[in-house]
């Protein structure tokens, strides 16, 4: 890998032009990143509204622990005599598991043909135009792009993994075909987790309410009151909500059991339920299911995408992944329900690459070249990893038959 002369001419010139240098603050490419992708890529308030604000702490050890955190309540001071101190409050939860942080990388090659013709072009005319920096500018933005978003969307679907599978993470070769798989337990009590079949549904999507819920041996609010009850009763856990995957929700506004209802609260003043359940607005029942069971639902709709080697067509294909599990509820406290550990990635400097920082320090990217292949790619890493630190207090019901 060698950096030719003309290509830096053409990179530094582009960064040149659009105002980015090596400064205090950073490299010119990190100067770059901050500027182009910060309103995009938000790291804190992108996590932080998914309850896994980001971990402020970058070691440089690639570990991460899970602290089981504790609510800070307003608990009532001491008396003590006037010359003693008052006791000091706790204010630190106890370490549940620690592990090593995964490593996660990416690239994305230039155009090739692109590259080749702009640079021959410059050779050519024996100077780099406005118009071939322009181009070679644009590929750099949008194969950074490609891999940031896909950094963002790698956290997303391990946060959605996590809370609904019962706080496990697993990479295996559905979701992490092209690398090496991981499993991660961040455990979950048995007895938070229960099963209540409330529907089965085909292939074709199509949803049959179970015949326990029609003949009222199975009672959903019952189901769902108690978890919550139980919650603040005996394991005094704050305000939370029920979160479910898109699917779910689509299958729950369905059921015959929700819409009658919903109907009949809405239009009491009828007898022609059915007339008026099948045209019943699905958000407005699934807002009247989160008043009648004491909790808001909230609907994780997050897609991930994963490349794989076909070995029949010989082709790369790309498979789309919903991050949130079907067929499960799941009760969590509102607000932070853990954070987002990073460790900084290890950077040299070589003249092979250029090298940015995002996310402050926690993502590198780095630019490169092949001058014999004449091809650019940008490369892409970080280290880290969601990590829940509130499992007692999430709770699962599975309603799929």
């Amino acid at each position: 890998m060698i950096r030719t002369a003309e290509f830096d001419n053409i990179v530094d010139r582009g960064m040149e032009a659009l105002g980015f240098r090596n400064d205090g603050n950073g490299t010119s490419l990190t100067n770059y990143y901050q500027f182009m992708f910060a309103e995009k890529y938000n790291a804190q308030a992108t996590f932080a509204q998914e309850g896994f604000p980001v971990n402020p702490n970058i070691p440089l050890s690639a570990t991460w622990e899970q602290i089981n955190a504790t609510i800070r309540p307003y608990t009532m001071a001491a008396r003590v005599d006037i010359d003693s101190d008052g006791p000091t409050k706790h204010t630190d939860g106890f370490s549940l598991k620690m592990g090593s942080l995964p490593t996660f990388k990416h690239e994305v090659p230039f155009d090739k043909k692109t590259v080749r013709e702009k640079l021959l072009l410059a050779q050519e005319m024996g100077y780099i135009s406005q118009n071939i920096t322009n181009v070679i500018m644009d590929l750099m933005f949008m194969s950074s792009d490609s891999l940031i978003g896909g950094n963002y969307n790698t956290l997303l679907y391990m946060r959605d993994q996590i809370v609904s599978n019962k706080g496990k993470y697993v990479l295996d070769a559905t979701n992490n075909p092209l690398g090496i798989p991981l499993e991660v337990d961040f455990g979950i009590s048995a007895s938070h987790i229960k099963t209540s079949t409330w529907y089965t549904e085909d292939t074709d999507g199509n949803v049959t309410q179970d015949a326990g819920v029609t003949s009222g041996t199975t009672n959903p609010i019952t189901v769902l009151r108690k978890v919550k009850h139980d919650a603040e009763e005996n394991d005094f856990c704050p305000t939370g909500h029920w979160e479910i995957s898109k699917s779910t929700k689509d299958a729950l506004v369905s059921m015959k059991y929700w819409r009658d209802m919903y109907t009949a609260a809405a239009h009491t003043d009828t007898t022609n339920i059915a007339l008026l359940s099948a045209q019943a607005v699905d958000d407005d029942i699934l807002t009247y299911i989160g008043r009648v069971i004491g909790a808001p639902i909230v609907v994780k709709d997050h897609k991930a995408q994963v490349e794989k080697f076909n070995t029949t067509t010989k082709k790369i294909e790309v498979t789309t992944l919903k991050s949130f599990v079907d067929g499960v509820m799941v009760y969590v406290p509102d607000g932070a329900i853990g954070d987002v550990q990073f460790s900084k990635p290890l950077a040299l400097d070589m003249p092979c690459a250029k090298i940015g920082w995002y996310d402050g320090g926690r993502t590198l990217l780095r630019q490169t070249f092949n001058s014999d292949a004449m091809s650019m790619l940008v490369k892409s890493e970080f280290t880290g990893m969601v990590v829940p630190n509130k499992t007692q207090w999430m709770y699962y019901v599975t309603i799929k038959g």
